[in-house]
């Protein structure tokens, strides 16, 4: 029989004297609890659930009430989290639209540049054109390389 995973009940601790529940191993507590043995761990580290070390194990102390009762303290970070994630998302919309702005505002800024260079063109021929009905014809430049 694996002594490990069975639980045993005290009135008193029988190490520190304190009034004591149900004493289980780490993966028994995790799989009571329903949460992974590192998240124990961890609560451990933090204190937040009562725990002892004996002959180099941890043994997790659970109430009656710590049965059903999850850790809060992980709601409240997700809470934060969640508020943050809605912020970063909310910025990043903002960002993807003032991007589509600039975009129209350039690709309307480039059909003007071409129109200007049109037009500009257009303002070149029309001067060559006033020279034709004159007595001399307009000199182009790639007439001499001919």
């Amino acid at each position: 029989m694996d002594t490990t995973r069975t639980p045993y009940r005290t009135g008193l601790d029988r190490v520190t004297g304190r009034p004591g529940g149900e004493w289980l191993d780490i993966s028994a507590a995790s799989d009571c609890l329903g949460v992974s043995p590192e998240a124990l761990r961890k609560r451990i580290r933090r204190g937040t659930v009562t725990s002892e070390k004996r002959d180099g194990r941890w043994y997790i102390c659970l109430d009656n009430d710590q049965d059903t009762v999850q850790d809060t303290s992980w709601t409240q970070q997700d809470a934060g989290r969640d508020a943050l994630v809605e912020q970063l998302q909310r910025e990043n919309t903002r960002l993807w639209e003032a991007n589509e702005h600039l975009t129209r505002l350039l690709d309307q800024e480039q059909q003007l540049a071409q129109q200007r260079l049109l037009l500009q063109a257009g303002h070149e021929e029309g001067d060559d054109s006033t020279t034709a009905g004159t007595d001399t014809p307009p000199h182009r430049w790639w007439r001499f390389w001919r």
